[in-house]
């Protein structure tokens, strides 16, 4: 299935821009720095809804190190660990006393080897057979590069999945630009000043809720047949 072409997605901020409009108006006081937090905010989202189908597309999103050092710096989560060509099962360290254990359900053995965080490392058990064969997969910090220009990119993160960002960001504008308009109109209600202009407010509300419900629709409609 093809989520979304990279190839239609260039320039973010001017693609952003055309769906949610003018952002940049200072009435809204969203600023280029929101709306990339809103797009790494959509990768995030976007994974955990790959994750949640179970497609194999979450492999998409990872990256892989032979080192066993947890750099929480730039890994976010872990997504699974291997050695001598097994999966390895993750393990909470509080179970530590029954790793060892042939009769406990957390014993680990060659066969059914796992890992565990201690000391901001991960670590595996029993020893691998053959240590280069050690990695972990994690889902990594994303950030982007040129959001502002045609050659927009998130480092690590799949093309295949940049539409799901854009639209992501998009819903988050609105969602903002609706907020600021609901206390703007609420206000002109309850002072009584200008009823005409809090009608005008709520009928650009009415037209911004309509503009969210395309966006939330053709967001949630790209993870639908995963």
């Amino acid at each position: 299935m093809s989520v979304g072409s990279n190839n239609t997605v260039k320039n973010f901020k001017a693609r952003i821009k055309l769906y949610a409009g003018n952002y940049e108006d200072p009435i809204w006081g969203i600023a280029d720095d929101d709306v990339e937090q809103f797009c790494l905010d959509g990768c995030y989202d976007a994974w955990g809804r790959v994750k949640a189908t179970g497609s194999n597309d979450i492999n998409l999103f990872t990256d892989s190190t032979t080192s066993t050092e947890w750099d929480h710096d730039t890994f976010r989560e872990l997504v699974y660990a291997e050695q001598d060509g097994k999966i390895c099962r993750i393990e909470d360290v509080m179970n530590k006393q029954y790793f060892e254990d042939t009769n406990s359900m957390h014993y680990a053995s060659i066969n059914d080897p796992i890992v565990y965080f201690e000391d901001k490392t991960l670590k595996f058990l029993p020893a691998a057979l053959d240590a280069s064969t050690k990695k972990i997969h994690h889902i990594p910090e994303y950030e982007i590069d040129s959001f502002d220009t045609d050659t927009t990119s998130i480092e690590k993160f799949p093309g295949k999945y940049y539409d799901a960002v854009v639209w992501y960001a998009c819903i988050e504008i609105v969602t903002k630009k609706m907020q600021i308009l609901t206390d703007d109109m609420n206000n002109l209600v309850d002072s009584e000043e200008d009823p005409e202009m809090a009608q005008a407010k709520g009928l650009e509300l009415q037209s911004m809720q309509s503009q969210l419900a395309i966006f939330t629709q053709r967001y949630e409609n790209l993870f639908k047949k995963l």
